[in-house]
């Protein structure tokens, strides 16, 4: 299985548990046996992801896993209406996969913990590897701290740069949410509200110039 394989299964397991939400919130399920075909490949589909998982740990994968919702919801529907349910296979089936499920997310939080551990000066989101290599690089630039908070020099533009560049790589949905909250302490002024009339293509634009003075500074050091 790829890694888009992956991501396609977590959004098909969502949209399946989201039926039965859905249908949980007009109370309109006590007979599963019509689900029979979405159950069987959300139990196919939750061994893959597990092993998926297992073979290939990522902080990004984890975050995914663990977004996967309504479990909760399912458990106690079911535990509340044990005796109204046909104890057929399918619900047998149903059961066996949010138990699966949930103790998938107890492992992909662990691993979240325990990477976390490693990265103990970033906020929870950004507390993996490759968020730290690359904002590594503003921290040899200056423009960040050893412990990657804002140097006193450095400009709320210049932040908002770097937490476009990171996020853009790391296909972060929100771009500026997480690196406000990494910086909350350091800075009053809020990245994302900026000079709002600063283009995709001015951020860009401030990243490639960035790299070039980098490279330039670079070679005249071995110079």
């Amino acid at each position: 299985m790829t890694r888009q394989d992956f991501v396609i299964k977590v959004a098909k397991i969502n949209k399946i548990l989201g039926e039965l939400k859905y249908g949980i919130d007009i109370d309109t399920i006590l007979d599963f046996s019509f689900l029979t075909p979405q159950l069987l490949m959300l139990a196919e589909w939750t061994a893959d992801i597990q092993q998926y998982i297992s073979q290939e740990p990522s902080p990004s994968l984890a975050r995914q896993i663990t977004s996967i919702g309504y479990t909760d919801e399912i458990k106690k529907y079911l535990a509340k209406h044990k005796e109204d349910i046909t104890p057929t296979a399918c619900v047998t089936l149903l059961i066996d996969s949010i138990k699966r499920l949930q103790s998938l997310f107890e492992i992909c939080r662990q691993y979240q913990r325990e990477e976390k551990g490693q990265y103990k000066d970033l906020v929870e989101t950004l507390a993996n590897e490759q968020v730290a290599t690359l904002l590594q690089r503003a921290v040899d630039a200056g423009l960040l701290d050893n412990h990657f908070q804002p140097t006193p020099d450095t400009k709320t533009l210049q932040l908002r740069v770097i937490a476009f560049a990171v996020s853009s790589i790391c296909k972060f949905p929100r771009i500026y949410v997480d690196f406000e909250k990494q910086w909350s302490h350091t800075t009053s002024y809020r990245i994302s509200t900026t000079r709002k009339s600063l283009t995709t293509r001015t951020e860009t634009s401030c990243m490639r110039r960035s790299g070039r003075t980098r490279k330039r500074s670079s070679g005249n050091r071995r110079a």
